[in-house]
């Protein structure tokens, strides 16, 4: 006999409120459970989870959870009641604002989507910090005896791929030939998914059960269960719901500028991305908790079959990591200079520069990119002042002082080509700078100075004996001087832009390097660099005067002060 679940809303409710029933509205949410949303004649609402049958455990491990979590600082939905001795055992919760994150992602900002992506990171991490469990996979308590049959988190991943295969046989909607590539695939990553240890996450906090009202968070329901192993895997799923309504991805983008992740750890998560496509594929075509059978939609057959080929072939996928840094990034990959991005190293007041694996061509293993921003997200104050002496077309420098979208173009292209011309022509004369290699209209790449994939620390961040202090002022002097000998002076010089690199300091970035010959500020800017300078310096006891000093530079070759 088929349950009458509205029958069993009215009777579990009423054992706790008295208040007349007003409303029951069913939640289009779940896979697993009946949930309703209930209004009370005073206009108290609530929301009920009762069990189909099959999923009565799922109740009784929601329910552990959530009385598990409180101890933390987590914004879940609080839970008001629970029955678990019925055969259709429920729980309530309170009920809060808002809506799936799924029904209003697409009208988010940036700034709402970066902020949500940080609030999910920070509440894993809270998560993280619960004690390990012994075994893996997804726990309804954390004496699961199911996990027992999961030596390691690829255990549970291969055991995700046979359920969707098992699936797809039933349903006949897709080749089986999707869940053999992907065991093939297993075989691959078995050295990193052997190596995960058994650290607790939220698996389903992705575009369901994270409540969204006015753009932001106000809570996390349903967790029914913790799951054990690589917390990627929950970026994988959640990146797998976006690209399933057809949305964009730049919340998953925020995701990995928090987790910093490393180029091996971005090629398993585009692998778990497939799991996850090969998971929702079994999903079509099943009933579930769903009245009948859904009608499969063609088109989305066609969507899911194009989202695991691209995450399946590594080198499209590649080209797509590299995106999100900016064309310029897939640029140097074609043209073979870089193979990969391995970190950002530094976000900058006019750019950010990321540590990128070279092309085996070349002749170093790491390379420095330098991406620029928009100028209305740099912070250069006094722009005017480096422009004056350089060669601008006419239209061009009267879309700028318009300040058109096709100046502001243009304007960062100058600044790029500026600090390219600079670095070659100070590399040629014996500075110490990074050896420039290509640039684009907005990114330059370079030699990358540090030790491996770690760059070189700033003169700022570094300690140095009075010894060696004097020896790197007196390189940077020297260098200082060089630079004014090819017609260049820096004009933003500090410890904050020397790096101190295998026991030498190494000036870096340029685009704002102006020629003592054209420009009248050119002294006055060598005056400050050489402030800057020798005001660090004097914490080594090395006392120097800058005038002085910059005058002895300026007058042989120019005569004037």
């Amino acid at each position: 006999m088929k349950t009458n679940y509205i029958e069993l809303v009215k009777k579990y409710i009423r054992r706790h409120y008295n208040e007349e029933i007003i409303e029951i509205e069913r939640l289009a949410t779940g896979l697993c459970h009946y949930v309703y949303n209930v209004k009370s004649g005073n206009g108290e609402e609530v929301v009920i989870r009762i069990a189909r049958e099959g999923t009565e455990s799922l109740i009784r491990s929601g329910v552990y959870w959530n009385e598990y979590l409180k101890g933390l600082d987590l914004p879940l939905a609080k839970l008001l009641h629970y029955n678990l001795n019925e055969k259709l055992p429920y729980m309530v919760v309170a009920k809060l604002p808002g809506k799936d994150l799924c029904y209003v992602y697409d009208e988010l900002t940036g700034e709402q989507k970066q902020v949500l992506a940080r609030e999910i990171v920070s509440i894993q991490s809270l998560v993280s910090k619960l004690q390990k469990n012994d075994y893996y996979g997804y726990a309804e308590c954390y004496n699961d005896s199911s996990l027992r049959e999961n030596s390691s988190w690829k255990d549970v991943v291969f055991k995700s791929i046979l359920r969707s295969k098992r699936r797809l046989e039933e349903t006949r909607i897709f080749d089986l030939k999707y869940a053999e590539q992907l065991l093939s695939k297993l075989q691959k990553y078995s050295d990193y998914l052997d190596r995960i240890r058994p650290k607790p996450f939220l698996d389903d906090i992705t575009t369901k059960n994270v409540l969204i009202h006015e753009g932001k968070l106000t809570g996390i329901v349903d967790v029914d269960n913790i799951c054990f192993g690589d917390r990627l895997f929950h970026v994988a799923l959640t990146r797998m719901a976006l690209l399933s309504q057809g949305s964009d991805t730049d919340y998953i983008d925020y995701m990995l500028d928090e987790y910093d992740l490393e180029p091996r750890k971005i090629e398993i998560l585009n692998f778990y991305t497939t799991v996850c496509c090969l998971d929702f594929m079994s999903e079509l075509g099943q009933r579930f908790n769903k009245d009948s059978v859904p009608e499969v939609d063609l088109e989305r057959v066609k969507l899911y079959e194009s989202i695991f080929l691209k995450y399946l072939n590594s080198d499209n996928v590649m080209k797509t990591d590299l995106m999100r840094y900016g064309e310029s990034c897939v640029d140097f990959y074609n043209e073979k200079i870089i193979s990969d991005i391995v970190r950002v190293v530094k976000q900058g007041k006019e750019a950010t520069v990321i540590c990128c694996r070279s092309h085996e061509n070349m002749d170093s293993e790491y390379m420095a990119v330098k991406l620029y921003k928009e100028k209305k997200y740099r912070n250069f104050k006094r722009d005017k002042v480096y422009h004056i002496g350089r060669v601008w077309d006419q239209r061009l420098l009267r879309a700028i002082r318009k300040k058109t979208a096709v100046g502001q173009d243009a304007e960062r292209s100058n600044w790029v080509s500026n600090e390219y011309d600079t670095l070659a022509t100070l590399y040629d004369a014996g500075v110490n700078v990074p050896k420039p290699i290509a640039h684009t209209h907005d990114a330059i790449v370079m030699e990358f100075l540090g030790e491996q994939d770690l760059c070189s620390s700033l003169l700022k961040d570094t300690r140095l004996t009075k010894d060696e202090a004097k020896i790197v002022f007196t390189k940077l002097l020297d260098d200082i001087e060089t630079m004014l000998e090819y017609g260049i002076v820096h004009g933003d010089l500090s410890a904050y832009n020397i790096l101190y690199h295998e026991e030498e300091p190494y000036i870096i970035d340029f685009p704002q390097a102006v020629n003592p010959s054209v420009n009248q500020y050119a002294y006055d800017l060598l005056v400050r660099d050489i402030v800057n300078v020798c005001k660090y310096f004097k914490r080594y006891d090395i006392e120097a005067n800058p005038d002085e000093i910059a005058k002895g530079f300026w007058k042989p070759r120019y005569g004037y002060c």
